[in-house]
């Protein structure tokens, strides 16, 4: 491969002869041989016999269709290589002998080719020979892939894995975490960002490290740099604990914040702020002020990451003690970023064209029964992201039944209808309301159970009929302390309780 730099972009060529005269960048205006060929009915610059550089604005972009062969309009070529673009670079799948008479391309070949920036191609084609060439001329442009909140080692409920004999949930995090590994090279990606929570807690199982190792170093290996920054998860609450993340760090192509402040990594033409979860208050303002004083001191483009709950005009909070809350970052450092790329919530939310949430990996808690689950690709060239959600467990939570009136039987029945509506496999919650207490009393757990048989988890919930409020009377589990709280303060029915005064208040010493 030859590398020229050329008016502040990067050209790359890969040579598919045996002998071929040197390149080096030039304008157009002295070349005057150029010819069109049309594979089918999407139109492909050739350049003959010479090299010619052509402006963005003057190459239309296409998309290649589900067909996969396409008729060559030219009889003075005798063999042709087919390449293709991966990760923007050119790669070689296959020589056909002579005579040509159809090229095959793969449905995902020339994907690149469709974005219209400060994107060129150019190719030769020699006349008589067995040669011919394709480029791209290359920009500041950069694909990310970008995801977060994997969790791994995280496990909830006694379920066993028939096949590895771990806990179903915990096999179901492993699980996704290697779909986002496959899908990095599917996508081909320049960076990989991993926004914060890669482990459940600060001190992950041995299992649970070499799973992760394993998927960073498919990605190490293959030269593919990684950003990644802890998230409240992993840090831990005494520093002097030490980080799973210094070992990490020490993989070739890995970048990794995780000491409660700022990193900055500049990978390419782009500059990397990786802000990982602070654990004090101070930290997190010493860091917001030193980036300031980054971004303008860095080139552009620039590339946040970061994890906690996004503070603008809508709060996205997991209702967890230790997150942190982030503020609009473009509005304190007085401009916008190319990209921010956030971890802690755990749905896809697009903040703004540049600034999103990728949703994380597996559920775990059924506050996120209808979310999806994936990952986001994302182009700093076009400024689009693309959402991409992967398999997960199926979480179903059932609309609440109001007993008032109802029988154990009626019950019972309203349960065998949803019934017929889950997937095999699933995670369902129930929530039985306005149960009387002899209603309740004659209930019988076994029997609900039976109704569902085939779901990995039935959570049960129940709440009595009472005065004043509704009030949890049972139930199968307990979300995070605020969370409940939170609830509490909904259900209190009382005219003389200033109840924004109390959550406040409560929130504060929570």
């Amino acid at each position: 491969m030859r590398t020229v730099a050329s008016s502040g972009a990067t050209l790359r060529i890969i040579h598919l002869s045996r002998s071929v005269a040197s390149l080096s960048p030039t304008s157009g205006s002295n070349f005057n041989s150029v010819c069109s060929v049309r594979l089918s009915t999407t139109p492909l610059l050739f350049i003959a016999p010479i090299y010619l550089i052509i402006p963005a604005s003057n190459i239309m972009p296409f998309q290649v269709t589900n067909e996969n062969k396409y008729p060559l309009n030219s009889s003075s070529l005798n063999s042709i290589l087919i390449i293709y673009l991966e990760n923007y670079h050119l790669v070689i799948d296959k020589v056909f002998s002579k005579p040509v008479k159809s090229v095959e391309f793969k449905p995902h070949s020339f994907h690149f080719l469709s974005l219209n920036c400060n994107s060129v191609i150019f190719s030769r084609l020699d006349n008589g020979k067995d040669c011919f060439y394709i480029g791209v001329i290359r920009g500041s442009f950069m694909k990310l892939l970008h995801v977060s909140d994997t969790h791994l080692g995280y496990s909830e409920y006694t379920k066993i894995d028939p096949v590895t004999g771990l806990n179903q949930r915990e096999q179901d995090v492993y699980n996704a975490w290697k779909q986002v590994i496959d899908a990095v090279f599917m996508h081909h990606p320049d960076v990989v960002i991993h926004a914060g929570d890669l482990f459940h807690t600060p001190r992950p199982s041995n299992r649970a490290i070499r799973i992760a190792l394993e998927g960073i170093q498919k990605i190490s290996s293959a030269g593919i740099p990684l950003v990644l920054i802890s998230g409240n998860h992993e840090t831990p609450r005494i520093r002097a604990t030490g980080s799973i993340f210094e070992s990490l760090a020490l993989f070739p192509h890995v970048y990794a914040a995780f000491s409660s402040r700022l990193e900055t990594f500049s990978i390419e033409d782009v500059t990397f702020f990786a802000l990982p979860h602070c654990s004090l208050t101070e930290e997190l303002e010493k860091a917001i002020e030193e980036l300031k004083s980054a971004k303008q001191k860095n080139a552009g483009p620039h590339v946040l990451v970061s994890h906690g709950a996004w503070s603008g005009k809508a709060s996205y909070s997991m209702g967890e003690f230790n997150e942190q809350r982030l503020p609009d970052f473009e509005k304190i450092t007085g401009s916008p970023f190319a990209y921010v790329a956030l971890g802690h919530y755990h749905r896809h939310v697009q903040i703004r064209s540049n600034i999103a949430y990728s949703s994380s990996t597996e559920r775990t808690s059924f506050n996120e029964y209808n979310a999806p689950c994936g990952y986001l690709t994302v182009d700093l060239d076009s400024h689009q992201s693309v959402y991409h959600e992967i398999e997960s467990r199926p979480m179903i939570k059932a609309p609440t039944i109001d007993c008032t009136d109802l029988t154990v039987q009626n019950i019972y029945d309203r349960l065998q209808e949803f019934q017929k509506s889950v997937t095999d496999g699933a995670m369902v919650q129930v929530s039985l309301s306005e149960i009387d207490t002899e209603t309740f009393l004659r209930l019988e757990s076994r029997v609900i159970d039976e109704i569902f048989p085939n779901v990995l988890i039935l959570e049960k919930q129940f709440y009595r009929k009472c005065d004043p409020g509704k009030t949890a009377f049972a139930s199968a589990a307990i979300e995070a302390l605020p969370v409940e709280f939170e609830r509490f303060i909904e259900g209190l029915d009382d005219a003389q309780i200033d109840k924004k005064r109390l959550r406040e208040m409560g929130t504060q010493y929570l």
